[in-house]
């Protein structure tokens, strides 16, 4: 736990009545920087069977770069943010992808409309599909 906050008050002569309230503003900051999101664009693609019936809907996960990603809060988040500007980030986002995307059409990450992985909201109201999960 980083202490800094209460220090910080504390050496400003404020005497702390409850501690919890100190302890759930550390957690509240430390959650705050926690999270860093990815977002894409994809077209919503339907799979039919062989008898014409729809099978599923899916959409394609692009390899992920740096345009994909909010570069601030990779900069900041605890796990990416020391390689946020360097040349293993782009290795660092395969694996996020491979990590989050498990089913595969022909060899291609894609993510199910009916059986979307937690964590990742879609947005089916353009022609474009909007995709965004936090890591």
């Amino acid at each position: 736990m980083d202490a800094c906050p209460v220090l910080c008050f504390l050496s400003l002569g404020f005497v702390p009545i409850d501690w919890s309230i100190y302890l759930t503003i550390i957690e509240a900051s430390q959650q705050g920087i926690a999270m860093a999101k990815i977002e894409f664009k994809g077209k919503p693609v339907t799979m039919f069977n062989a008898d014409g019936t729809e099978a599923y809907r899916y959409i394609q996960v692009p390899a992920f770069e740096r345009r994909h990603c909010d570069m601030h809060a990779f900069r900041m988040h605890p796990k990416y943010g020391s390689y946020a500007n360097s040349d293993l980030f782009v290795g660092m986002l395969r694996r996020i992808r491979d990590d989050a995307f498990k089913n595969t059409v022909n060899g291609t990450k894609v993510i199910k409309l009916d059986a979307i992985p937690e964590g990742v909201s879609v947005d089916l109201s353009g022609f474009l599909a909007s995709v965004s999960f936090e890591v």
